[in-house]
C-alpha cells in the first residue's frame, strides 16, 4: 500500500483522473495544470539500482574480489619474503632491478587475463605464482624487492597508472610528477592533487584497452545481455502514479492506494477513483 502526504497549502488543484502517467517530471491536466508524477522517480531509482547490480555481477561474480583490491589499492602490499629468491640474483642498482621486474621477471597482463574480473590488485605473492600481472603487480613486486634490499620506496599512481618511486629514478612520459594524483607520504598516506598534466585522448585509450577490449567475448554478451533484458522488462513495467491532490485549505490529503482519497482537516475536499462513489 502506497502512501504519500501532501499538504493542501502548495494549492495543487484536484485531478478527476488517475491514469498511470509516464513522464519524466510531470503531466498537464484537462484544464492544463501541471500535476505530480510521483511514481515516475521511485521506478527510475529501482531500475537503476537493478541496473547498477547486474553490471556489479557481471563483472565481479564474487563482489568480495573488488572489495579486497580496493582495500588493497589504499595500502598496497610489500612482502619480502615472496619476493626473498629473487633479492639474491638482482643488481642493487634500483633501475637495473626495475627494468628486469618489467621485462622478465612480471610480464605485462590486465586482470581479465590473470583473475578473470576488469580490476584486481594482487599480492606479491599472487603475481610470482602468476607470472604476469599489470603496473600494479609490477609496482607491488618491484617495492618488495626494494624494501628487501634496503632501498626506501614510495607509491605514486595517476589517473591510468601506478608506479614505484625511490631515491634515483628517472622520470619519464607516464611516470613523472605532472602526471600524479596521488603520492604516498612517510607515514603511508597519500596526498592527492590534480595532475598539471592530463592527456585525455591518450588516458582514453589507456582505459579503454584496459577495461574493456580485452574483456572476454562471453562475458561482454552476459553483460549486454542483461542490459537488453533489464531494458526489455523495464518497457513492459507499468506502475500506476499516484496524483495525490486537494483543494486550498490548511489540509492534510492521504491515498489510501484501494478506491478513494482520504482527506482530514477542516477546509479540505475529498476526491475518489472515477466510478467509484463517496461515502
Amino acid at each position: 500500500m502506497a502512501l504519500m502526504l501532501v499538504d493542501s497549502n502548495l494549492k495543487i488543484p484536484v485531478v478527476e483522473s488517475f491514469e498511470p502517467l509516464h513522464d519524466r517530471f510531470s503531466r498537464s491536466s484537462e484544464n492544463g495544470d501541471r500535476v505530480l508524477n510521483t511514481s515516475h522517480y521511485v521506478e527510475v531509482v529501482m531500475w537503476r539500482w537493478i541496473m547498477l547490480l547486474w553490471t556489479l555481477l557481471a563483472l565481479y561474480p564474487n563482489p568480495f574480489v573488488l572489495y579486497i583490491s580496493a582495500e588493497r589499492a589504499w595500502s598496497p602490499p610489500i612482502d619480502t619474503e615472496a619476493v626473498r629468491h629473487l633479492v639474491a640474483t638482482l643488481p642493487d642498482d634500483p633501475r637495473a632491478i626495475e627494468a628486469a621486474v618489467n621485462a622478465t621477471v612480471v610480464p605485462y597482463a590486465v586482470p581479465w587475463q590473470t583473475h578473470g574480473v576488469p580490476w584486481y590488485f594482487p599480492t606479491p605473492s599472487e603475481v610470482l605464482a602468476q607470472g604476469q600481472s599489470d603496473c600494479q603487480g609490477r609496482a607491488v613486486v618491484l617495492a618488495s624487492i626494494l624494501q628487501a634490499k634496503g632501498i626506501p620506496t614510495r607509491f605514486v599512481g595517476s589517473f591510468d597508472h601506478l608506479w614505484v618511486d625511490y631515491p634515483g629514478k628517472h622520470a619519464n612520459a607516464i611516470e613523472n610528477a605532472a602526471t600524479a594524483v596521488a603520492t604516498q607520504q612517510a607515514d603511508g598516506r597519500y596526498q592527492f592533487k590534480w595532475p598539471k598534466l592530463v592527456e585525455w585522448q591518450k588516458s582514453w585509450e589507456i582505459e579503454r584497452a584496459y577495461f574493456w577490449d580485452m574483456m572476454p567475448g562471453w562475458r561482454l554478451m552476459v553483460l549486454l545481455g542483461g542490459w537488453v533484458l533489464l531494458a526489455l522488462c523495464r518497457s513492459f513495467w507499468r506502475q500506476p502514479s499516484l496524483i495525490i491532490c486537494s483543494r486550498l485549505g490548511p489540509a492534510i490529503s492521504i491515498y489510501d492506494g484501494d478506491e478513494r482519497l482520504v482527506v482530514s482537516g477542516p477546509g479540505a475536499a475529498s476526491s475518489t477513483r472515477p466510478g467509484v462513489t463517496p461515502e
